[in-house]
Order: C-alpha cells, then sequence, then structure tokens
C-alpha cells in the first residue's frame, strides 16, 4: 500500500484544485492515465476505485477558499488560548488566539500606547496563556482590483476567521504559558547576545536565514530576489535543515567526540523543535519531519522509498493542518522535492557537478514557473543561470559561515569577526547581482495564466522529463516546445481578445483608469493617483505597488501607450513617477496649464516618453483611437477647472472624461457642446456637490456614471445631491468604493470586481 501512497498524493492535490476552481470534473484528466496502469498491469483495480473514492472524500473535506466576510465592527470581548508566538516590534504586538469552545482562530493585534498598564499586560502574553481581551473586531482587508493581494483570503487560507483590536489593555487579561514559550524565550536571549555583537547587516541575514524573520532586510533586497525568481532563498528550507544537521553532525562527532548514538538521540530531540525556533514555516517542518522519518526508520531498518516517505510527511502535516495546502511554502516546498525524487535518474552517473547543479535548477525553476507567474506575473528567462551561482553560493558560503557564528556564540571575542568578514563578501556579493540586474535584466510579463494552459504546461513537463530520461532528445525536445507554446499562448491571449475594456480601478479617493483596446492594439491610462504618508509630506507608492502596478502585470502589460494626465492634483498625478520608472510610456499628455515643475521630474524618472499638450480642440490619435479634447481653452487660474475634459467612442459608446472640472466648466461644455452624445460619464470630482449640476447632467443625458471615490472619505464624496440627480435621471451609478473595480467592454457589458457586490450586466 505505501508504495501506492505517492498516488493519494496526487489525488489529494487535484481534489485542492478542483475545490479551489470549483470543477470536480478535473479529476476526469486522471483517466487516462490510470486507463493506462490498469492496461499495463502495473496498478490494480481497487487501487483505481480507491483514488476515485478518495477524491470525493479530499474534495468534501478540504477547506473552502471561498471568501467569507465573518467580521464584526461592535465592541466586544473575546476569550481564547495565545496559539502562536507573540510577534512584539515598536508599534505593535500580534498574535493567534483560539476562541474557547470554538474552532476559530483569530490574529489579535494591539497598537502601543506607551501607558505602563500596557507594558504589563504585554509581558503577561505568551504562548499558551490564557486570555480574556475587550476590543473591537476589525474589517479585515480584502482586494478590490484584479491582481490586487488579498489579504482577508490570506488569512482565510490560514484558518483566521477575524481579526481583533485590543483597545482596552486594562480590561484585558492574560496568564500562563507553555512549553514552546520557553523555546521561544531561549532562541530570544540568543538573537539578543548575537545582536550585541554583530553588526546589523549580519544580524538581519541570520534573522532570515536561521530564524524564520525577514523583517530586517531591505524591500530592495527581497524585490531583487523576487524579480529573479530566488525567493525561496530567503526563506528557510530543506537546504537549511540539510546543511544545519550537516554541521550539528559534525561538530557533535568530530569537535565533541560523541558517539554516533548519542548524536543520533541528539538529532531526534533537534528535528522537531527548530521548525518551532524558525517560525514554523512549512517548508522546515517538511524537511525537519523527512528527516526525522528517514533516521527512525534507518533505526528500526526498514526500507522504503523516499518518495514514499515524503508522501507520509505530507498527508502527517495535511491531517494536522488542512490549511498548509494552501501555503505558498508548503507547495513549493512538495513540488519541488517531488520533482527532484521523481527525476533522480536525470540527477545520477558521470555528469559532472556542473551539469548535475543545472539540471537541478532547471527543474526547480520548470516545476515551480506557473505557480510564480500566478503570483507575480512574470519571470526571468535567465533566472536557471542566475540559480546556477546563487544556490551554490549560498549553499557553500552563506549559510555555513551564519552557522559558524551562531556556533561562535561561546566566544564572544570572535563574533564581530566572523560579523565583519561576512558583511564584507556578502555586501560585494549583492553588489553585484545588482549590477548584474541593471545590466542585463529582462523580465517576461505573462499575466494570469488560465487552468487549461497550466494544466497542458504539466503535461509537457512530465513527457519532457520522461523522455529525456530515456535518451529520447527528438520527443523530449517537441514537448519541450509544447512548455514553451503554453507559456506564450498565455502571454499572446491578450491580442487575441476582440474585446476591448476600460477599468476604473479602486485607488480609494483619486482617479486611475486603464484603456486596453480590441486586439491589445494599445494601452492607455487616464490619470494614476497616489497618496501620501502618514505624516503627509512625502509620497507614497503604496497604491501605485498594491493596486496600479499589480493590475498592470496581472493583465500581461509591460509598456504604456500613452498616458493623460487630466490635472496635477495627487490623487490624479501620485503614481505617475513610478510608472515612468518602471515602463515604456511613449507618450505624456497633459493641459497646457500643467505644473511644469513635475513635467521636468518626470523628465529626469524617463527621457523617452514624447510630451504633447492638449487643449480645446485638439484630436488626439493614440495608435488610431481618437481622443477629443473638450477642454480647457484657457487658464482658469485653478487646477481642477483646468482638467483635460476628452471625449471617446469605444466600440458604440461614448465616454466623456471630466477630471475634477466644476460647475463652471460644465456650463462652458453645455453652451459649447450642446448635442453631446453621452452613454458613460466618468462623474467629475468624485462626486462632489460642486460638479454634476442639474442642467449638464440633463442636457448630457448619459445611461451610466462611474464614480471613483474611497471608503469613508473625510470629503463626503459622493454627495447626496449628486446622487440624488442622477438616480433621477435614471443613471446607472457604479461605485468604486462599493463594489471595487469597475470594468466596462466595448460590447457594452459592466462588471464589478468585488464578488458580494458583484454586478455583471448589459446596457
Amino acid at each position: 500500500m505505501l508504495a501506492w501512497i505517492h498516488w493519494f498524493v496526487i489525488i489529494y492535490v487535484i481534489a485542492v484544485f478542483a475545490r479551489m476552481d470549483q470543477s470536480p470534473w478535473i479529476v476526469l484528466l486522471l483517466i487516462p492515465p490510470l486507463i493506462y496502469f490498469v492496461r499495463t498491469h502495473r496498478m490494480p483495480l481497487w487501487l483505481v476505485f480507491s483514488l476515485l473514492l478518495c477524491f470525493i472524500f479530499f474534495y468534501n473535506q478540504t477547506p473552502s477558499t471561498d471568501r467569507q466576510n465573518l467580521d464584526s465592527s461592535h465592541k466586544s470581548m473575546i476569550q481564547g488560548d495565545i496559539i502562536s508566538e507573540v510577534n512584539k516590534t515598536d508599534t505593535y504586538v500580534s498574535f493567534l488566539l483560539k476562541e474557547y469552545r470554538s474552532t476559530n482562530k483569530v490574529k489579535v493585534q494591539l497598537f502601543h500606547q506607551n501607558e505602563r498598564a500596557e507594558d504589563l499586560f504585554i509581558q503577561k502574553l505568551n504562548r499558551g496563556s490564557r486570555c480574556q481581551l475587550v476590543g473591537t473586531f476589525q474589517e479585515m482587508i480584502t482586494a478590490t482590483n484584479p491582481g490586487q493581494f488579498d489579504y482577508q483570503h490570506y488569512l482565510h487560507n490560514q484558518g483566521i476567521s477575524s481579526q481583533f483590536l485590543i483597545n482596552d489593555s486594562t480590561a484585558s487579561n492574560c496568564s500562563g504559558s507553555s512549553f514552546y514559550q520557553m523555546l521561544y524565550n531561549a532562541r530570544n536571549q540568543l538573537l539578543e547576545h548575537l545582536g550585541g555583537y554583530v553588526n546589523p547587516f549580519t544580524f538581519s541575514w541570520i534573522n532570515a536565514l536561521l530564524f524564520g524573520n525577514k523583517d530586517l532586510l531591505s524591500d530592495e533586497t527581497i524585490t531583487l530576489f523576487q524579480d529573479w525568481n530566488l525567493s525561496h532563498l530567503l526563506a528557510i528550507s530543506g537546504l537549511h535543515v540539510g546543511l544545519l544537521m550537516t554541521c550539528l553532525y559534525f561538530f557533535g562527532l568530530y569537535i565533541v567526540k560523541l558517539s554516533v548514538e548519542r548524536m543520533q538521540l541528539i538529532l531526534f530531540l533537534f528535528l522537531p523543535i527548530y521548525p518551532l525556533l524558525s517560525g514554523a514555516a512549512p517548508s522546515v517542518w517538511r524537511a525537519s519531519l523527512l528527516a526525522l522519518f528517514l533516521l527512525v526508520l534507518r533505526k528500526l531498518k526498514i526500507k522504503l522509498p523516499t518518495t514514499s516517505i515524503l508522501s507520509i510527511v505530507f498527508f502527517v502535516m495535511v491531517l494536522t493542518n488542512p490549511y498548509h495546502v494552501y501555503s505558498i511554502a508548503f507547495q513549493f516546498s512538495f513540488i519541488v522535492t517531488y520533482a527532484i525524487l521523481f527525476s533522480r535518474k536525470l540527477l545520477s552517473g558521470d555528469i559532472g557537478f556542473v551539469w548535475i547543479s543545472l539540471r537541478i535548477s532547471f527543474i526547480s525553476l520548470m516545476v515551480l514557473l506557473p505557480i510564480q507567474i500566478q503570483l507575480f506575473y512574470q519571470f526571468q528567462p535567465l533566472s536557471v543561470l542566475v540559480n546556477l551561482i546563487v544556490v551554490p553560493y549560498f549553499t557553500l558560503f552563506v549559510l555555513p559561515f551564519l552557522l559558524l557564528i551562531c556556533f561562535s556564540a561561546m566566544i564572544p571575542s570572535f563574533l564581530p569577526i566572523w560579523s565583519h568578514v561576512f558583511q564584507f563578501i556578502h555586501s560585494h556579493f549583492l553588489t553585484l547581482m545588482r549590477l548584474f540586474d541593471e545590466a542585463i535584466s529582462w523580465s517576461w510579463t505573462i499575466g494570469q495564466i488560465p487552468n487549461p494552459l497550466i494544466i497542458g504546461y504539466y503535461i509537457c513537463l512530465l513527457l519532457f522529463l520522461l523522455y529525456f530520461e530515456q535518451g529520447k532528445q527528438i520527443r523530449a525536445f517537441s514537448y519541450g516546445l509544447g512548455l514553451a507554446v503554453c507559456l506564450v499562448l498565455a502571454s499572446i491571449l491578450p491580442y487575441l481578445n476582440p474585446y476591448g475594456s476600460i477599468t476604473t480601478l479602486d485607488i480609494g479617493q483619486g482617479d486611475a483608469i486603464v484603456i486596453e483596446y480590441p486586439y491589445r492594439r494599445g494601452v492607455v491610462i487616464i490619470d494614476a493617483g497616489g497618496k501620501l504618508k502618514k505624516h503627509f509630506t512625502e509620497p507614497s507608492s503604496d497604491v501605485y505597488d498594491q493596486i496600479i502596478d499589480a493590475f498592470l502585470r496581472y493583465r500581461g502589460i509591460s509598456a504604456v501607450d500613452a498616458m493623460i494626465l487630466s490635472h496635477a492634483d495627487h490623487d490624479h498625478i501620485g503614481s505617475v513617477p513610478y510608472i515612468l520608472d518602471d515602463y515604456q510610456v511613449d507618450y505624456l499628455i497633459t493641459s497646457p496649464y500643467f505644473d511644469p515643475k513635475l513635467l521636468k521630474q518626470y523628465r529626469e524618472k524617463n527621457k523617452h516618453f514624447q510630451h504633447i499638450e492638449g487643449e480645446e480642440g485638439n484630436k488626439l490619435r493614440i495608435k488610431d483611437h481618437i481622443f477629443h479634447v473638450l477642454h480647457p481653452s484657457l487658464d482658469n487660474g485653478d487646477k481642477n477647472e483646468n482638467s483635460l475634459v476628452l471625449f471617446s467612442k469605444f466600440g458604440e459608446f461614448n465616454w466623456l472624461f471630466t477630471g475634477d472640472i466644476g460647475e463652471k466648466s460644465e456650463q462652458y461644455l453645455a453652451s459649447n457642446y450642446p448635442s453631446l452624445p453621452v452613454d458613460v460619464l466618468k462623474v467629475a470630482h468624485h462626486g462632489s456637490h460642486t460638479s454634476s449640476s442639474i442642467p449638464f447632467i440633463e442636457q448630457i443625458q448619459p445611461e451610466v456614471g462611474i464614480i471613483s471615490v474611497g471608503r469613508n472619505n473625510g470629503y463626503g464624496h459622493p454627495h447626496p445631491k449628486v446622487l440624488r440627480t442622477l438616480k433621477r435621471r435614471k443613471v446607472r451609478v457604479f461605485r468604486t468604493d462599493r463594489m471595487g473595480a469597475i470594468t466596462f467592454q466595448y460590447d457594452g457589458t459592466i462588471s464589478t470586481f468585488l464578488p458580494y457586490d458583484n454586478v455583471k450586466s448589459k446596457r
């Protein structure tokens, strides 16, 4: 039975995939290989029926990934046990709480108020503490745009049902702790000891690679590794555990002179504890449990294939915590390990270290590629070669040297020396990586891959490896071409789509509209708002990073034909510098009265765009599509009243983009364009009472009004008067604050992003 256990893992994965996609028919893909194995007598019929029954069971027992809005906004009290480490930072404290008489897990946060009573309360927070907490359930932030990271979904996939904010530490109480807290205390003492002797650079890498905390690494470093598909090196994995075991074994046998039996006993005790010390990442549990099982079976002289042992570890983990299967670290760890184990024939023989390393790098990259693209929507084709250099460097230098520093904690006088040596070598290596990234970096933006292409990709990969192993190079090459075809098809799908679209992104209180022509003949962005940091003195890249850039990559957009900026308010242009920095932009279009200082700053970011000034009467031809400029004709002395107003036809529908004009400019448009036919109106100034006047709306008679507005904004937008005006004129209103991103297809179909307010209809 154990010889077939990996088939049950395959069934479990298919059941999870089917549950996520709500497509149980996916199991039909297993029918051809099952028939093949039965006909070749490699698989008994009883096993086939067992697998099909298990699929039904796994499909129904797998935790759902459906969105659930379980939040509450009333002040309340919760009781339960702390089931995670208490994370303490300079600004807040957070932990997970399991409520009494419930399976609910709650994420709890406490923001510092610098009160003595608060400090006393925080000291009582330990893993295993029993708590009674007074506070408020918080709204869990959910994605409101395509491609945006969904924090609510992320928490739900960890089994966390809600988020709770402690707002009264004096009325809250916790007591007790567990054995786990003793381990955390010992780890924290070691880190505190090391932090007193090593420099901050080295300390940040020790925290990340040995103790699972990447918070001290710079955003630039994390982005660099992510861009080159090297994120796995910044997370503790099987590689780390294997090296740590090797170092411990060497240290115990040859330095301390322990016997083999005692050293094995130490490893038996160490392997279940290390995952807890390093943040309990699923990849570390996988590696530790696999090593533990291998040691136990060897001690008992039981022989099992490594793939069967790995499958046992898989079921131990998913039965212990079913939500593990939704963890990216869990998926990456098991997929790569299975791929390497099943490809062992390709990695054996007298082919040399370099070729073995190249093959491992290639297999690891290719089996993870669709998942990575679904996460980041792009990848670096040269990352296979970069992995070939960086992975051995981390294996042979970085990890062993950091372990040496930790083992030297007993001799503090050596720590500063080792620390400076590590900083000197590793900082220069990172500098070389950045120079290489600047000189050669080229990312292939693919966008979201449809599920059928993902399935086709993995079928081609399986057959490619199978025929390559058998030495049938021509067949292997043909299926290698199939891999490339799947990726190319995914990237060219937008160029085969006859339906253009206009997406009004939900960026909060601001405007950002992305127009995609049919067959991706052109991409135009109208406004790209941003936000300021909390102290309101510096711009923030949050809107760009989390929404605009994420959407463009999700849609497979790597270049922008034109950016049209209505006016120079930050909520309309705050993300422009970041777009110019990261994307090819051919044209930047503004009114003649746009701030020249900003244009100078934009030119410093990107010297390649052509600046065009648009004023009343101009026809802007962008990739054979005409935008008519209706306003301004002169300087009105106000940024809002100088907004560019554009009129254009998409499919059979006329659009009017109005920026932030007010009633004065509306009167001008009404008098100068009395017969303007408008089907869709981008409502001016986020629905402010200073615009959307009754005479203007009555004259243009739009059928649809789109309002880009922030939730619970302090301006009172959209104003009730505006909403009444639109309602009385039978204008269908779509609002980003309630519906998220709003997409209008050229055929008249309008859809909204938020699933619980979804609207999908034709005009």
